[in-house]
C-alpha cells in the first residue's frame, strides 16, 4: 500500500490512525507500507512556482505552504490559465495535517508495524522561490508475518 503526499490530508491524529489501520488491513503478512510525509519538526513555510505548456494553453501554479496551528498547515494555490490571450485565474486551499515524529511512531509501531524511517528526496525543491527546502520522510512499514 502507497500513499503519498495525500496523506497529509489527514487533519487528527485519529484520521491518521485510521488510514494506518486501513493500510494494515490491506496487506497480507510481510506486506509493505509506504507513506510520505512532512514532519511537524521538520517543516517550513515556503513558496513554489510550477509552470507547463501545450496545445495553446500556459499554465503557471504559485503554491503557498503556511503553518495554521500546531497539528496543521494550509497550502494555498493560485493558477493562471492562459488560452491565447485570454487569461482565467482560480485558487484554492487545503487544511492539511502536520505530525511529530514520535507521533508518526506510536501509531504505526501500535498497530503492529515495523517501521524504516527514510529522507525523503529533493524533487520539489528545484521549484522553491526561495532558499531552503521540502524536507520529506518515507515511512516504510512492513506488517508481521
Amino acid at each position: 500500500v502507497t500513499i503519498p503526499e495525500s496523506i497529509d490530508y489527514m487533519t487528527t491524529v485519529g484520521d491518521l490512525g485510521k488510514a494506518v489501520d486501513t493500510a494494515f488491513r490491506h496487506l497480507k503478512p510481510g506486506g509493505v507500507f509506504l507513506a510520505v510525509a512532512h514532519l511537524r519538526e521538520q517543516f517550513r513555510e515556503n513558496n513554489f512556482v510550477y509552470e507547463g505548456r501545450g496545445r495553446g494553453v500556459s499554465v503557471t501554479v504559485f503554491e503557498n505552504n503556511a503553518l495554521v496551528g500546531r497539528n496543521g498547515y494550509e497550502a494555498t494555490l493560485v493558477y493562471l490559465v492562459r488560452r491565447g490571450k485570454g487569461l482565467e485565474v482560480f485558487s484554492e486551499r487545503h487544511a492539511l495535517g502536520l505530525f511529530d515524529g514520535a507521533t508518526w511512531a506510536r501509531l504505526l509501531s501500535k498497530r503492529g508495524f515495523s517501521v524504516q524511517r527514510r529522507k525523503g528526496g529533493n524533487e520539489y525543491d528545484r521549484f522553491l522561490l526561495n532558499e531552503g527546502g521540502y524536507p520529506q520522510v518515507i515511512f516504510v512499514c512492513r506488517k508481521a508475518r
